[in-house]
C-alpha cells in the first residue's frame, strides 16, 4: 500500500469539515479532484472511508481507524519540513522565478544584478516562457512565482498586482512624419496611423483580444492587418517601418532598443492592464518573492500610465 500525503491531507480535510465542498476550498483544489483522491485512497486501503448522502458526509468505522495514523503521519511530515526549512535558511537558499520572454529580456539582467547584491545567500533560478507554460509550473511547485500579464485567474493560483499598466500606441517615425505630408502635431492619433498596416499578435490570443477591444472602442480604423506571434517581433517590425501597433506599456522597455519608434497619444484613455506576480494558493510565499516584486515595480512602475521612450539607449525624440 502506497499512500500519498496529498491523499492523507484530503482525507483529514473531509473528516474535519464533514463536507467535500468546504474541504476542497480549504485545500485549494477542485471538488472533483478531491473526490478522486478520496476514491484512490479508499481503493488502496480496501475500505470505504466516508458515507456520502445528498445532505451530509459521515466517516465510517474504517475511516475512524485510519484517522489517528493519518494525523500522526502528517504531523511528523510537517515537523520534518519545518526542521529542513530551518536548516536551509541557515545556508544556501534557492528562488525559482518565471518571467514572460519580453520581461526576461528587458528587465531581468539589471534585476538579477541588484537582487544578487541585496540577497547574496539566495540562488536565483530563472525560467523564461509563455504565460501558458508558467502557470502550470507554479501550480506544480516547480516555480515559486511567475511574472507577467496574466489576464485570468486560475484556480489554485493567487494573482498579486505588481504594478498597474496600460496600452501605448507606437509607430515608425519616418512613416508617421510622412503621412499626408503634414506635421505630426497637427494630426490626431487615428489620422497618424490610418494609412499604415496594424501590426498585432496572433488572432485569438488574450492580448490580441484586449487590444482589439480597445481599438474598436476608440474607433481606430484598420486598413490592413499583419499578425506575428511575439511582441518583440512586432516592435522590431514597427521600427522597420512595417506598420503601427498598440502594445502594453511594459513593451516600451523593448522599444528603447530601437531608434525609429515613436509613441503617439492615444485617442481615448487607456484601459488598465495589470502586471501580476502569480503564486500557488495555500502555500507560504518566500519573502524573497516580495523583494523581487518590489524591484520589478520600481523598474517598471514608471511605464505604467505615462510611459516614455526616453532612456540611455534611446535616440532623442522628434
Amino acid at each position: 500500500m502506497n499512500l500519498t500525503m496529498r491523499q492523507l491531507r484530503a482525507f483529514l480535510a473531509v473528516a474535519e469539515q464533514g463536507n467535500f465542498t468546504r474541504a476542497a476550498q480549504k485545500l485549494h483544489v477542485t471538488q472533483a479532484g478531491l473526490s478522486a483522491m478520496i476514491r484512490e485512497l479508499e481503493s488502496q486501503v480496501g475500505a470505504q472511508l466516508f458515507v456520502r448522502t445528498t445532505r451530509r458526509v459521515d466517516i465510517t468505522e474504517a475511516g475512524v481507524s485510519l484517522l489517528p495514523y493519518a494525523t500522526t503521519a502528517l504531523h511528523n511530515l510537517d515537523e520534518a519540513e519545518r526542521h529542513l526549512g530551518f536548516l536551509i535558511d541557515q545556508g544556501q537558499r534557492r528562488l525559482r522565478i518565471g518571467l514572460t520572454p519580453l520581461v526576461a529580456s528587458t528587465v531581468l539582467p539589471a534585476l538579477c544584478r541588484r537582487f544578487m547584491q541585496a540577497q547574496p545567500q539566495i540562488t536565483l533560478e530563472i525560467v523564461d516562457a509563455d504565460r501558458e507554460v508558467l502557470q502550470p509550473m507554479v501550480e506544480s511547485g516547480d516555480l515559486d512565482a511567475a511574472y507577467g500579464l496574466f489576464f485570468d485567474s486560475k484556480f489554485g493560483l493567487v494573482r498579486s498586482r505588481v504594478f498597474r499598466g496600460g496600452l501605448a500606441l507606437i509607430s515608425p517615425k519616418a512613416e508617421s512624419d510622412a503621412v499626408r505630408g503634414e506635421s505630426v502635431s497637427s494630426l490626431g492619433p487615428q489620422e497618424q496611423v490610418c494609412a499604415m498596416p496594424l501590426l498585432t499578435l496572433r488572432r485569438g490570443s488574450l492580448m490580441e483580444r484586449f487590444i482589439d477591444d480597445f481599438l474598436a472602442s476608440a474607433q481606430y480604423s484598420v486598413v490592413e492587418r499583419r499578425e506575428v506571434r511575439h511582441l518583440a517581433t512586432l516592435i522590431a517590425l514597427v521600427d522597420a517601418g512595417m506598420g503601427w501597433a498598440a502594445i502594453p506599456t511594459i513593451g516600451l522597455l523593448e522599444c528603447r532598443r530601437f531608434s525609429n519608434i515613436q509613441m503617439l497619444p492615444l485617442a481615448t484613455a487607456s484601459p488598465n492592464l495589470d502586471f501580476y506576480c502569480v503564486t500557488k494558493a495555500g502555500r507560504a510565499t518566500p519573502a524573497a518573492v516580495d523583494i523581487f516584486s518590489s524591484m520589478i515595480a520600481k523598474e517598471c512602475g514608471g511605464l505604467a500610465r505615462g510611459g516614455t521612450l526616453q532612456g540611455p539607449t534611446r535616440a532623442k525624440r522628434h
